[in-house]
C-alpha cells in the first residue's frame, strides 16, 4: 500500500478587505490601499499615523536587509506595537530574523512580500519567542517602499488567533 504525498500547506490567498481579522487590520489596509494610487505600494513616508491610529499598537514594521546582491538576506524589527509586547510578553523591536534564527515559514513569507512587492495575509501565525502559551496571530503584511517595485519594509498588523474559549 504507497503512501500519499502530504501536500505542503497553501500560501495564504490574496488579501482582500473582507478576509481581514480585525477592525483594526481594515483600518491599516484601507490607509494603504488610499495612499498608494497606482503605484504598487506606498512609502512608509507617506502613512498618515493619525489615520491608522486606532491600529498602532499592533503594528510590526520590519525593515528588509539585503546581501550585496540585493536579495534579502533577511529582516530586522524597527517597531514592535505595545499591543504586541502585552500579547507576546516580549520586546522584540530590533530583533532580527534570518534562516539561522527563523521560524522558516514566517522568513518564507516575508520573503513573499518582497518578491511580489504584494500585499499577504495568513492565519495563525506563530511568534515563537513568546513565552506565553497564547501565541498565534492572523498577520496582515503590506509592502512599503519609496523606489517600487523594490520593497524597503513591511508594514504588518497583527490580531490575536483566539485558542481558549474565554477569548484570552
Amino acid at each position: 500500500m504507497s503512501q500519499q504525498p502530504v501536500k505542503a500547506a497553501p500560501w495564504p490567498a490574496a488579501v482582500g478587505r473582507g478576509r481581514l481579522a480585525s477592525s483594526r487590520q481594515r483600518v491599516v489596509y484601507d490607509a494603504w490601499q488610499a495612499i498608494r494610487g497606482t503605484k504598487g505600494f506606498p512609502a512608509r513616508a507617506a502613512l498618515d499615523l493619525r489615520a491608522i491610529k486606532k491600529a498602532l499598537g499592533t503594528i510590526a514594521l520590519l525593515d528588509v536587509l539585503r546581501e550585496n546582491t540585493g536579495k534579502p538576506r533577511g529582516f530586522r524589527i524597527r517597531l514592535w506595537g505595545t499591543k504586541l509586547v502585552d500579547w507576546t510578553g516580549v520586546e522584540a523591536t530590533g530583533r532580527v530574523i534570518t534562516a539561522e534564527t527563523g521560524p522558516r515559514v514566517v522568513l518564507r513569507r516575508l520573503q513573499r512580500v518582497v518578491s511580489t512587492a504584494a500585499p499577504l495575509f495568513a492565519k495563525g501565525v506563530l511568534v515563537p519567542w513568546s513565552p506565553y502559551d497564547y501565541k498565534r496571530f492572523h498577520v496582515l503584511a503590506l509592502p512599503l517602499g519609496a523606489r517600487p517595485p523594490l520593497v524597503d519594509q513591511i508594514l504588518c498588523v497583527f490580531e490575536p488567533a483566539v485558542s481558549s474559549p474565554d477569548g484570552i
